[in-house]
């Protein structure tokens, strides 16, 4: 653990989301922002974290599923750098990037990638219970109810939460939302494919279920 690493958080889901994120870094770390382009914050703050005086630090480029947000030019037509050419390069701090493709995480990453599997049975249980309606806690007390839940999500955090999210919006039980998804495949799908309103899912994106399914 290093408690003191600065952590600077950069949802790479929009252009507009990487520029903000870079906005704000350069906000927490005093940086005078010059005004002659929005290009100059990126740069600035590249240069402030590339330093070698620079104090520890990690970034994480949050949901690089679409490539064009970091490897396309950020002027149309022109030949200017790309938002990936602004990451910082130094010898105090690490970049780690979180995709749900490979092709991504490759092209990003080269051969230095972890794959995120399935939940372990408690850690999936304790999801569970954490996101499920206190209302509701009763059902977990059901072990079968709950092992059959889990196991049709196949232990899948985002569809955990997600399915969680339908019981709660709909006042439905586990139970219920199983003979639900389990009616047939199509229902299983339109059930996965629900938008759903989660303070960690950034509005910008397709349905992250769906799409991961």
């Amino acid at each position: 653990m290093q408690p003191t690493r600065a952590i600077f958080w950069v949802p790479a889901v929009t252009r507009a989301s990487f520029e903000q994120a870079y906005q704000n870094i350069a906000t927490l770390l005093h940086i005078p922002l010059i005004t002659d382009g929005r290009n100059d914050v990126l740069q600035q703050v590249k240069i402030r974290l590339s330093d070698d005086t620079c104090e520890q630090w990690l970034m994480i480029v949050d949901n690089a599923d679409d490539e064009g947000v970091l490897f396309e030019p950020l002027d149309e037509g022109t030949e200017t750098r790309r938002p990936i050419d602004y990451l910082p390069r130094g010898p105090t701090g690490s970049i780690v990037f979180t995709t749900r493709t490979r092709e991504t995480a490759t092209k990003l990453a080269e051969n230095n990638l972890m794959a995120l599997g399935a939940l372990s049975n408690i850690e999936a249980s304790d999801l569970l219970k954490t996101r499920l309606r206190k209302e509701h806690h009763n059902e977990l007390t059901e072990k079968k109810v709950i092992s059959e839940f889990l196991d049709m999500l196949f232990f899948h955090a985002l569809a955990i939460v997600q399915a969680v999210a339908f019981v709660n919006t709909n006042d439905i039980s586990l139970a219920d939302y199983i003979v639900l998804y389990r009616h047939n495949e199509g229902e299983s799908i339109n059930l996965l494919g629900e938008e759903f309103e989660d303070q960690g899912r950034y509005r910008d994106t397709n349905n992250a279920v769906a799409s991961t399914w």
